[in-house]
């Protein structure tokens, strides 16, 4: 008694399982390639009409690249979820560099405006914001080096 596969097969899931896409022209791949995938996906349909069962070797050689081929699809995944978080971090690294640019250059308006030592410490914070500000952008620009 063989026991059904829990996984899909790499020509299943590339394609809609239809005769007629599995000979579907992949530019990227060369003519030899082609020909053997052709080859062994024909001998096995053919295989399977007859009746007859696969060889168990061949079952746990596809079964091996087929887990390799769920493995770089996992890892692309993530790879796109991991581009996306980055992205997200520099859209609101550049937020909080505009606002605190705003605050210092308020600061530093009404600090100057304001003759007591209060104005003398809101011009102090001005100055730790705008170097705060400048590191921030040395930050979000060394990524892009």
């Amino acid at each position: 008694m063989v026991a059904t596969m829990a996984y899909t097969r790499h020509y299943e899931s590339t394609t809609s399982g239809l005769n007629f896409d599995r000979f579907v022209d992949r530019f990227d791949e060369p003519a030899l390639d082609k020909m053997r995938q052709q080859y062994w996906t024909a001998k096995q349909l053919i295989r399977k009409k007859l009746g007859k069962k696969e060889d168990e070797h061949l079952l746990a050689s596809d079964a091996e690249f087929d887990t390799k081929i769920s493995l770089f699809q996992f890892v692309q995944e993530t790879s796109d979820q991991l581009l996306c978080c980055v992205d997200d971090y520099q859209h609101y690294l550049s937020e909080l560099v505009q606002v605190e640019f705003k605050l210092s250059k308020m600061l530093k308006e009404n600090g100057g405006a304001e003759a007591t030592a209060a104005g003398r410490i809101m011009i102090a914070v001005a100055r730790v914001l705008a170097l705060s500000v400048h590191h921030m952008l040395l930050l979000k620009l060394g990524n892009f080096l």
